[in-house]
This record gives structure tokens, C-alpha cells and sequence, in this order.
């Protein structure tokens, strides 16, 4: 049987921080130990593009422009809330060139999890953007999340989406600040 352990997972050795069962680089998981996230409450999210692609618009004068997958990214997050009727958009969402940031609230414990209204955000976007749009779109694996605990968190949450398009050109997911500080 599959067990955890210091050096392990799920019964794979690791070496040099790579999993040798898939030979892939191990993660580290950003989510609270212990908790619960079907448990009501206000949750805020980031979801990259893979790669980093600069697929969902541009920055100009610091104001985002969607491109069409950008346009259909946001038309499925509005969807999303129309399926899942314990769940709703809290604060502001903004779309950047690779990511998208946002609030959501879960009304009801033990109801959904947050990770299921990813996952279904992420699998129909997929599906219509690569329909409609662009035929090799895709989603990083996994999400950013952090539980809002309060009214100062949620003030300083909100104000970090409301000013992202302004910090584009100092944000570290934009590739043309990553590309100038390679050495």
C-alpha cells in the first residue's frame, strides 16, 4: 500500500527534487494542511495559462485588452456561476495576458469544493477556446488559492486585483520582465 514518508511519495523515491516514478519535478503545495475547502467562506484564486502564453489579451496604457480567448475565458467564468448555485463572485475579476484573478465565495459548507469549480471552469474554457479560438489553449496545472480571513485580507485582496493590469509591466508572469532579468 502507497504511503507518505519523508524521501517518499506515495510509496516513489524522490532524487535531486524530481519524483522518479514520473520524472517529473515535485510540487510543494501552497494549500492550508487540515482544512476544508467545501467549507463556506471567501476564497481569492489565480489560474495560469500553461507555459505562461500571453493568450488572454494585452496590457496598453495599463488597461487589459482581451483578445477572443480572453473574451471566452470571461464569458465561461461568468457561466460558471449559473451552474453552481451555492457559489458566487465576491470583489473584483480581473484577466491578464496569462492569468486570470478572482473571489469567490462558497454560501454553504460541505456543499462543492473550490477545487471542483476550478476544475469546471478550467475543462469548459479548454474545450471552447480550443473550439472557437485556439486549438493548443490549456490551463497550468493547479491553481493558487488563498482562504480571505478577514475584512483587512479582504480590502488587501481586492485592491491587489483592482491595480494588477497597473503593475503589468513589473509583474513577474509577464515574459517580456522575465526575459530582461535573464542573465
Amino acid at each position: 500500500m502507497p504511503f507518505i514518508r519523508r524521501g517518499a511519495i506515495y510509496g516513489a523515491q524522490k532524487r535531486n527534487n524530481m519524483n522518479i516514478v514520473n520524472k517529473s519535478p515535485s510540487r510543494k503545495s501552497t494549500r492550508l494542511k487540515q482544512y476544508d475547502y467545501s467549507t463556506a467562506g471567501e476564497y481569492f484564486i489565480t489560474i495560469c495559462v500553461q507555459d505562461g502564453r500571453c493568450c488572454l489579451g494585452g496590457v496598453s496604457d495599463d488597461i487589459f485588452v482581451p483578445s477572443k480567448v480572453g473574451l471566452i475565458v470571461g464569458l465561461i467564468w461568468d457561466e460558471t456561476f449559473n451552474v453552481f448555485r451555492d457559489v458566487t463572485q465576491t470583489g473584483p475579476i480581473v484577466i491578464m495576458p496569462n492569468h486570470i484573478h478572482a473571489c469567490v465565495e462558497l454560501l454553504a459548507d460541505g456543499g462543492i469544493s473550490l477545487g471542483k469549480i476550478v476544475r469546471y471552469f478550467k475543462a469548459l474554457s479548454v474545450r471552447q477556446v480550443r473550439i472557437q479560438a485556439d486549438s493548443v489553449f490549456a490551463w497550468q496545472r493547479n491553481y493558487y488559492d488563498h482562504v480571505i480571513r478577514n475584512e483587512k485580507d479582504r480590502h488587501r485582496v481586492y485592491e491587489y486585483i483592482e491595480n494588477n493590469p497597473l503593475q503589468w509591466a513589473l509583474d513577474a508572469e509577464n515574459p517580456e520582465v522575465v526575459a530582461c532579468r535573464a542573465p
